[in-house]
């Protein structure tokens, strides 16, 4: 009992203090989609990055081209969930997108996108 207790607290320990959950992952970018507040890379392998516009700046941005691999700092949004989804993100009322995996980029910035 007093091992489960004190899992349990460094557990909410964790938590409480905002345990860095940020990761670096390579994907390969195929598609992207946009409204005014974010855009959705869609990699080739059904992942889905988000990346939420910055509003203050909009001339700078990062550019990605489209089927080449690009590294995102990203939090992993679809493994924090305590219950299965149906694996869907609706962007607005006409799009919704089937992923495998739903990342979020952990720092606000805007993405030009160019073809290959």
């Amino acid at each position: 009992m007093k091992k489960i207790t004190v899992v349990i607290m460094l557990l909410l320990i964790c938590i409480g203090c905002g345990a860095n959950l940020k990761f670096v992952v390579k994907r390969t970018i195929v598609e992207v989609y946009e409204n005014d507040e974010v855009k959705i890379l869609v990699a080739d392998n059904k992942d889905i990055i988000e990346a939420f516009k910055e509003q203050n700046n909009g001339k700078k941005c990062k550019e990605i081209m489209l089927g080449k691999t690009s590294r995102f700092k990203v939090i992993p949004v679809s493994d924090l969930a305590l219950h299965r989804n149906n694996f869907e993100y609706i962007l607005n009322d006409s799009t919704v997108l089937k992923y495998n995996r739903y990342f979020s980029i952990a720092d606000l910035q805007n993405y030009c996108v160019k073809n290959k």
